[in-house]
């Protein structure tokens, strides 16, 4: 039992996501989705962002060290 505690909370503290990661990964993830660079999403272009904020692709967490 308790070596299942201990695996959680290493799971866990190996996959906290600072605040300023977070942001930085919505920033990017905003002009990525803004193609023509106006800085505005079209409808168009926050259909992408909100697809990409909602379903982001997690599975190397390692992704998130390019945000930091």
């Amino acid at each position: 039992m308790a070596e299942q505690a201990d695996q959680r909370s290493r799971v866990n503290n190996e996959c906290k996501v600072s605040k300023s990661q977070l942001l930085r990964f919505i920033e990017a993830k905003f002009q990525a989705a803004d193609r023509d660079r106006d800085g505005f999403l079209s409808i168009t272009e926050l259909g992408d962002f909100l697809r990409f904020v909602s379903h982001p692709d997690l599975r190397s967490l390692h992704s998130w060290d390019r945000f930091s």
